[in-house]
């Protein structure tokens, strides 16, 4: 990868308006098994959909939790990044809201799982005062954006807006 994020190809922003429409309110989303262990998320929120078998590092066995069921206006998004050749095995589906005024510290994501997936990024909300820095260098993720992330060169957000911020984060191997 040449930069530790990359804008690599663009969604309409119809669907990503139709997504958001459908998404339980991120305020009511419970602190979830990767803000409770990784202290770096603590001001975060997500609504993971898809997670491997409650193994932290485990690679082949997922399970779609039944929201997933409930969204298919997520299928677009999925199919895309398939289709961006890096892999049409999905990993990890997760939603990622970061509220006004909160930030995600410094860190690097670790382990075999992280090490065998790549990771993308698609900003469904956001605001002016979203922030992310990935090695030290900052960005403003567009929505209408994919974005590849290597996530484990050190990142972190600021939301310095008036507004939440939530994403979209998949993941997918080679088969």
């Amino acid at each position: 990868m040449e930069s530790a994020f990359t804008h690599i190809a663009d969604i309409d922003v119809q669907l990503v308006e139709a997504l958001v429409q459908v998404l339980p309110d991120p305020d009511l989303w419970s602190i979830q098994r990767r803000e409770k262990i990784n202290s770096a998320l603590q001001q975060s929120r997500s609504l993971t959909i898809r997670n491997n078998s409650g193994k932290l590092n485990e690679t082949d066995t997922f399970v779609d939790d039944p929201i997933r069921n409930s969204i298919p206006e997520i299928e677009p998004f999925i199919d895309l990044i398939k289709e961006l050749g890096f892999g049409e095995k999905v990993g990890r589906i997760t939603f990622a809201y970061l509220p006004a005024g909160r930030k995600v510290h410094p860190h690097v994501d670790k382990g075999k799982y992280l090490e065998t997936y790549t990771r993308f990024m698609i900003p469904l909300t956001t605001n002016p005062g979203v922030e992310f820095t990935v090695d030290k260098k900052p960005y403003r993720p567009e929505i209408g954006k994919v974005y590849l992330f290597d996530n484990q060169k050190e990142h972190s957000t600021v939301n310095d807006g008036e507004t939440g911020r939530v994403l979209l984060i998949v993941d997918v191997t080679q088969a």
